[in-house]
This record gives C-alpha cells, sequence and structure tokens, in this order.
C-alpha cells in the first residue's frame, strides 16, 4: 500500500472509533439485562465476582464485562469503539486486505451494521458484552498463530535468534493467556476457537509447519471450555435466571425450537438486511463482470430481492419468498468464494463454514435472538470483502465510465462514495434515534428523584422505543428503583396516565 492509501486507512478506522463511541455514550441502559447487572455492580466491587457466577451461565468475563460496561459511561465510550476497531484491523491483517476499496466495505460491517443486530451487540451493553469481544480474541488468536509461524520459519543471525526467542516467547503467552480468556463469554465462540485451533493443527501438520502454536492454543481453548462449563453446572442452582440457556429434553420440542428458530426468526431477520444483502450483490458482479452466465444469475438475484421485499410490504408467500431469497444469497458468496485464488479460497470456505456452524446449534436453544448471528454477519461481511479485495487488485482502474471527452469516472470509487453517503444518512438517523431516548432517560431520571424526594408512591414517566434500541425505555424500573423493597413504587407512563 502507498502512504496515501494508509492514511485513508487511519482516517477510516477514527472515523468507525469515533461513530461507535458517540453511540456508546448516548445511549442510556437497556432492557432487563443491563439494569440487573447496574444493580449487582452497585453493590461492592469485592462481590462483582460473586455476582458475576451467579448469574445463570458460564459467562464469567462476559458477566462481569456487562456489569462494569453498565457501571461506568467512560469504560462503554473506550471499551466498545476500541473492540470494533480492533476486530477490522484484524480482518484486514488476517485476510490481507491491503486496497482502500475493500478496507473501506470492511468498516462498513459496523458502519451500516442492520438496526435489529446493532440493537443487540452494540448499543445493547450485555449484548456487546458477551458476543463481541469474543470475536476479537478469536481473531487475535489466529493472527499469534500466523505470526509465530512466520517468526519461527525466519532465518536470522545468532543475534537475530536471540530477539526472534524474545518474541516467541510474549506471543505464545499472549496466546495462551487470550486463548483461555477468550473461552469465558459465550458458548458458541467457545466451540468455534476448539475447532479453529483443532482444525490448524491438522493443516499445518499437513504443510510440515510447526504446530507448537496450534496446539497451544487448542489446549488452552478446551481449558477455558471446560472452566465455563464448569462454572454452569457448579452454580445452576443458585443462578438468578435458571434454565437460561434452557435446551429441550424431548424431540418434539427439539424440533420445534429449530423450526420456530429458523422460520420465524434467523430467515426473516437475515433477509431484512437488505442493504447488506444489496452490496454483496454489488460485489458479485463487480467481480463476475465478463461471465454472461454469472450475470444471469446476479440479475436473476436481483429480481428475487425485489419479490423478496414486495412479499414483506404486501404478506405475499413471504415464507417461501424469504427462504429462497436466502438460498440465492449462499450461491452467491460460493460464487464469490470461487473467483479468488486456491489459498484465499479455503480460507474463505472455512470462515464461512464456522460462521453457519457456530449458528446452526443456537436454534434449538432458547433465548434465541439477532445476537447470536452476529459471528455469521462477520463471517459472511469478510467473505465477501475478501473476494472484492482480490478481485480489485487485479483489476483496480480498469472499471471506468467515459462520462464525456476528457471525464473518465471510475466505478469502484463512485460506489464508495455512494456508501459513504448510505453511511452518513443511516448513522446519523441511528445517533438522532438515540438521542431522542437519551433525552426520555434524562427526563423520567429527573421524575423519580423528584418524585421519590416527595415520597410518592406513584410516579409518570415517559416510555419509548427504537429500532436500534434493544428494550423499552422507561420499562424494569420497579426492581431498581424503591423505597425499602422492589415494587414499592408505581412507575405509570404519560401515555397510560391519560388514559
Amino acid at each position: 500500500m502507498t502512504k496515501k492509501d494508509k492514511w485513508i486507512s487511519w482516517i477510516m478506522i477514527l472515523v468507525t472509533f469515533i461513530y461507535i463511541a458517540v453511540i456508546s455514550y448516548i445511549t442510556p441502559l437497556s432492557s432487563t439485562d443491563d439494569l440487573n447487572f447496574l444493580m449487582m455492580s452497585r453493590k461492592t466491587d469485592s462481590t462483582m465476582l460473586t455476582e458475576a457466577l451467579h448469574y445463570g451461565n458460564g459467562r464469567l468475563l462476559g458477566n462481569l464485562t456487562a456489569m462494569l460496561l453498565s457501571r461506568y459511561l467512560w469504560l462503554r465510550t473506550i471499551l466498545k469503539p476500541a473492540v470494533v476497531v480492533g476486530i477490522i484491523v484484524l480482518l484486514w491483517k488476517l485476510l490481507d486486505i491491503n486496497t482502500v476499496v475493500g478496507r473501506f466495505f470492511m468498516t462498513l460491517m459496523f458502519l451500516l451494521m442492520p438496526a435489529s443486530l446493532m440493537a443487540e451487540t452494540i448499543t445493547w451493553n450485555s449484548g456487546f458484552a458477551n458476543y463481541v469481544p469474543p470475536v476479537l480474541g478469536l481473531l487475535t488468536c489466529g493472527w499469534l498463530v500466523c505470526r509465530i509461524d512466520v517468526i519461527s520459519s525466519s532465518t536470522t543471525t545468532s543475534e537475530g535468534r536471540r530477539r526472534k526467542n524474545i518474541k516467541r516467547t510474549i506471543m505464545f503467552t499472549a496466546l495462551g493467556v487470550t486463548g483461555f480468556v477468550g473461552q469465558l463469554f459465550v458458548e458458541h465462540i467457545s466451540l468455534v476457537a476448539i475447532a479453529m485451533s483443532g482444525v490448524l493443527v491438522i493443516c499445518m501438520k499437513k504443510r510440515g509447519r510447526s504446530i507448537t502454536a496450534p496446539v497451544v492454543w487448542f489446549a488452552v481453548a478446551v481449558a477455558g471450555m471446560c472452566l465455563m462449563t464448569f462454572i454452569s453446572l457448579h452454580f445452576k442452582e443458585y443462578a438468578f435466571i435458571p434454565g437460561y440457556r434452557h435446551v429441550p429434553k424431548d424431540v418434539s420440542t427439539f424440533i420445534e425450537y429449530g423450526y420456530i428458530s429458523l422460520f420465524r426468526f434467523t430467515i426473516p431477520l437475515l433477509s431484512q438486511m437488505r442493504l447488506f444483502w444489496g452490496t454483496i450483490l454489488i460485489a458479485a458482479l463487480l467481480v463476475t463482470a465478463g461471465s454472461r452466465r454469472k450475470t444471469v444469475r446476479i440479475i436473476t438475484m436481483e429480481i428475487v430481492i425485489l419479490l423478496s421485499s414486495m412479499a414483506d410490504g404486501f404478506s405475499l408467500a413471504g415464507m417461501v419468498i424469504e427462504s429462497v431469497f436466502i438460498a440465492g444469497i449462499t450461491v452467491l458468496l460460493v460464487m464469490l468464494i470461487e473467483s479468488v485464488d486456491c489459498d484465499t479460497k479455503y480460507k474463505l470456505f472455512f470462515i464461512l463454514l464456522s460462521g453457519y456452524a457456530a449458528t446452526f446449534p443456537l436454534q434449538f436453544v432458547r433465548p434465541y435472538g439477532i445476537r447470536c448471528m452476529m459471528y455469521l454477519y462477520m463471517c459472511v461481511f469478510a467473505v465477501v470483502v475478501t473476494a472484492v479485495d482480490r478481485w480489485l487488485g487485479r483489476n483496480m482502474g480498469r472499471l471506468q465510465i467515459k462520462i464525456k471527452k476528457g471525464m473518465v469516472v471510475s466505478v469502484e470509487y463512485t460506489i464508495c462514495c455512494t456508501m459513504a453517503l448510505f453511511c452518513v444518512i443511516y448513522d446519523s438517523y441511528a445517533v438522532r434515534e438515540l438521542l431522542r431516548l437519551r433525552a426520555i432517560n434524562i427526563y423520567n431520571k429527573s421524575q423519580i428523584e423528584q418524585g421519590m424526594k416527595e415520597n410518592s408512591t406513584a410516579i409518570t414517566i415517559r416510555s419509548d422505543e427504537s429500532v436500534f434500541f434493544h428494550g423499552i425505555i422507561g420499562s424494569n424500573l420497579e426492581n431498581y428503583y424503591y423505597y425499602s423493597k422492589a415494587g414499592d413504587i408505581q412507575f405509570v407512563t404519560e401515555d397510560s396516565d391519560k388514559q
């Protein structure tokens, strides 16, 4: 990359960091979990660990992180954007995303994140704490394994060997700590880490590379998963939320859970990501340009998207159309993967497979929500961006449109400018919505403070919601604000008060 391209990349990172920081700062606490975590964290710092152990699952660090994020505004304003930026940078490095356009598309993963997914994984502290940091840990371990392999295979002088051994020691330590710690956030990512490290052991063994690093990762990943399982089973009888990860015991309920999750949640939620799938279609058109057969398939998929949108609007056989739509998107993803070189192809197939494999078991447990698809979303986005980046590396500057004599427009940069405009419009709307909820939350706090000073047993508040916000502002307050016991203050919304 040129110096100019690197500066542009840093600007992308800065913009993403600022956007996520602003979102994190202005978003009020949401849902029951955030209020529960805040209530637990306000007892004493010494009891935080006990509260995290007793929450009803084995997510020790996930629960602790949720408590800390709910308690400290400054922490969530810094930690959330730092984790997001870390994920983007590691994806750039692991997938060798070296074009400016490819790097820009990768930032769209968060800048144009669907509202429903954003509500459960970014603005919701509990959702973020459980589903986003473990992905950063997973990518960090993968990067460390790659770096250790590169350093181990390099030839150096005696002085260089000493420095190399120091670097290896530091990286192995980081791999061990990160690999173990990353297992204590959420179950399905923990399973992915074990599977991924195991596959790396096999692949590197076949290629004659040193397998020490992936073996270390596999060992600490298994140890971390064992600890998570032990915590979940040992503290099960003390759980605040019994059966948090409920698995059906009979076959009929098992099938029912899977059917409901797939056809009422997964497929509709996936098909709601219109802008995301539109990006995939643009990528597919770019990558397969010049192939008549593939172009016809892509145009067919565009027609399916149109029909799918109409089905949503007019309730016309929606589920059938949505299912065909998702199947078509899968075909497009396979086409994109086929367009890259052999080594990258295997890498992308593995990423896509890991995304589907991680999400599939969650269809049969409760609770289930779009947050469970966060890892799949990242995997699909990474596959698309990598395919586009490889194509651009071969064809950068060739896609040009002549407007008039002496004026040529680059197609790839035109697409980037268009997507940047979408980002400004979409993200501005998200900020405006969250600012509106923040104003309502501030109003409610002032009402509650005033009411409690006057010893009122009924306090009038405002209640509202947004697609960018998980939960309803003004709900579950009776368990947090009370005089002697929970529920001794009645919170009445202004609308119900008028009725």
